[in-house]
C-alpha cells in the first residue's frame, strides 16, 4: 500500500492531480490514520482551489498532532483566500 502513496506523491509533483487524488482515495479508504496521506490530498485541494475540501483535511490533520507546520500553515493560506477583501471593489 505504501507504493500506492508513492504513486500518488509522483503524480503530484508531476501536476497529475485528478490521478493523485484518485490513489490517494483509495489509499486513504484502507489507510484512514495515516496524516501524511491527508496533508497531500490538502495539497490536491488547494491547487484545485477546492478551499473547503483542503480545509477539512488540513483540520483533520491538526486533530490528530496539533501542531503540525503543514496543516497549520495550508488552513492558515486557505483562511487568508478566503477572507480576501478589496476595498477598492466596492468604491470605485
Amino acid at each position: 500500500m505504501e507504493e500506492q502513496f508513492e504513486q500518488a506523491l509522483a503524480h503530484y509533483k508531476n501536476d497529475q492531480l485528478n490521478q493523485s487524488m484518485d490513489l490517494l482515495n483509495q489509499y486513504l479508504n484502507i489507510n484512514s490514520s495515516d496524516l501524511q496521506a491527508f496533508l497531500l490530498r490538502g495539497r490536491i485541494y488547494y491547487r484545485m482551489q477546492k478551499w473547503g475540501e483542503a480545509m477539512n483535511d488540513y483540520s483533520l490533520v491538526l486533530e490528530s498532532d496539533p501542531g503540525n507546520q503543514e496543516a497549520l500553515s495550508g488552513l492558515e493560506m486557505v483562511k487568508n483566500i478566503l477572507c480576501y477583501f478589496t476595498p477598492d471593489m466596492f468604491n470605485p
